[in-house]
């Protein structure tokens, strides 16, 4: 079926056009649901399209014809207050703040307990610089909703929409009132982590896990598949408890110990966070993300078979999760199973060609097999991509190494030392070279160089005595 036909069996509704317009819109295509709008207009003019219209305009930040649009629904319905608050915010956006506040004061003498309204002028009174008037307004909005706050506040913590210091005030204010709240305990943990405080973070899970799971807080992600066990039957086959209370109980456990495992990872804690992600798989099998981050841990520790383990965990949830591939492959290499490795980069290439990680790790796993020369190659086309990459030209350097061309060996490392002249590692690498190649002074020049950098570096002493015996 055509979507805008001319044969009559083709021509949709207006109520299955502005349909369409809304999943257009909300899956990101603003020119696909401004058609659907501009349709359904064509056959019948009504305020809530153009009001929808205007939604699409201000998010392609055309907002004076968003205003029009607006000024259009009001038109038709001049007690249209979803239209005066858009018009409101797009007055907003184009700096004409004053005439926004007044347009949101004649929505709110049509509808004054309006939440969302009023929290909408605070946003703008904020902009102009008038604090008190904002707080005003919120605290007005707070008193009559104070569960939109704690929404708007989760919005912000998990998702960083609008400003996540409000968010820790919104929700310090919310746990004030509700102080047994794990929702709001565990929102303002991930909003100070977002804000730096990661320690404070860690603090405030566990201050979630204390109060447990508190059946007030009906906080059901619907995206998680959960399996009761025995004890969890009996507790719903007593009927003091609903199946939404236990969905409720074991997403809020997930989410704490995933969360807590996260921020350890983050903080080089890894065995502290394996074994939070263990609490998350217990509580959830089904989550690819915790195994994933599992597996992150296990591979900073240098456990590369256990890491294995929880990528291929990931891989049975999510067969084409593109980061579990790569550190599988990764892990591969480093347990010496570079044929295995290889065809892990070979699948993700064949998704994306010009994967930079795929083609160094496929060069890498090449040349670990013995096959240099079309290493080399692969390492080519990686620099074609990112010329610069210093780790791209160093591996690069190995392979020409092993089939024993040892002046472009050199080029590779000048080249490298050209993009950052301090990096120790090259120099070390070339000072090896020279030595391998019995040009003791050449070898010891690069090791002072680098000594001119880093002069208590152990390893740099260390070489140079081997270099300084050799010269005797």
């Amino acid at each position: 079926m055509k979507l805008f036909g001319k044969d009559k069996k083709d021509v949709l509704s207006t109520s299955q056009l502005n349909d369409l317009g809304y999943k257009l819109f909300i899956s990101g295509d603003n020119l696909g649901a401004l058609k659907c709008y501009d349709e359904s207009l064509s056959i019948s003019p009504s305020g809530a399209t153009f009001v929808s219209k205007a939604q699409v305009l201000s998010r392609m930040k055309k907002y004076k014809e968003s205003i029009d649009a607006c000024d259009k629904a009001i038109e038709l319905e001049s007690g249209d207050v979803t239209a005066l608050v858009e018009k409101a915010r797009a007055l907003a956006e184009l700096g004409k703040q004053n005439e926004s506040i007044d347009t949101y004061d004649l929505a709110l003498e049509m509808e004054p307990r309006n939440v969302q309204t009023l929290t909408a002028k605070a946003s703008t009174l904020k902009s102009m610089g008038r604090h008190k008037e904002a707080k005003d307004c919120n605290d007005l909005a707070y008193g009559m909703d104070q569960n939109f706050f704690l929404e708007m506040a989760i919005a912000s913590a998990q998702h960083g929409i609008g400003d996540v210091q409000d968010a820790v005030y919104w929700l310090d204010r919310f746990i004030d009132n509700n102080p047994e709240s794990v929702i709001a305990y565990l929102n303002k943990a991930l909003a100070v982590e977002g804000l730096g405080n990661k320690e404070e973070g860690l603090n405030l899970l566990d201050s979630a896990l204390a109060l447990g799971t508190n059946n007030k807080d009906l906080f059901i992600n619907r995206n998680y598949t959960i399996t009761l066990d025995q004890s969890q039957l009996r507790e719903l086959d007593s009927g003091n408890i609903s199946f939404d209370q236990i969905l409720s109980r074991k997403s809020l456990d997930f989410q704490i110990h995933f969360h807590k495992g996260r921020i350890f990872n983050e903080l080089g804690r890894y065995e502290e966070a394996i074994n939070s992600f263990d609490f998350a798989t217990e509580v959830d099998p089904s989550l690819a993300e915790a195994y994933y981050n599992k597996g992150v841990a296990y591979g900073h520790l240098q456990r590369f078979d256990a890491a294995l383990f929880c990528f291929d965990k990931v891989l049975e949830i999510l067969s084409k999760h593109v980061d579990a591939q790569k550190n599988k492959g990764y892990c591969l290499l480093r347990l010496n199973r570079p044929e295995e490795a290889l065809q892990i980069f070979d699948r993700i290439l064949e998704t994306d060609t010009n994967d930079v990680y795929a083609i160094v790790n496929k060069a890498i796993a090449l040349n670990d097999t013995g096959k240099h020369r079309e290493s080399i190659k692969w390492y080519n086309k990686a620099l074609e991509i990112e010329p610069t990459a210093i780790d791209i030209l160093n591996n690069k350097a190995r392979a020409l190494y092993a089939i024993g061309k040892y002046h472009e060996v050199l080029k590779c490392y000048d080249k490298a030392l050209e993009i950052d002249p301090n990096e120790i590692f090259i120099l070390m690498n070339k000072s090896q070279v020279f030595y391998n190649l019995g040009q003791y002074q050449e070898s010891i020049n690069n090791i002072e160089r680098a000594l001119a950098i880093n002069p208590d570096n152990p390893k740099l002493l260390e070489i140079k005595k081997k270099i300084q015996e050799s010269l005797k």
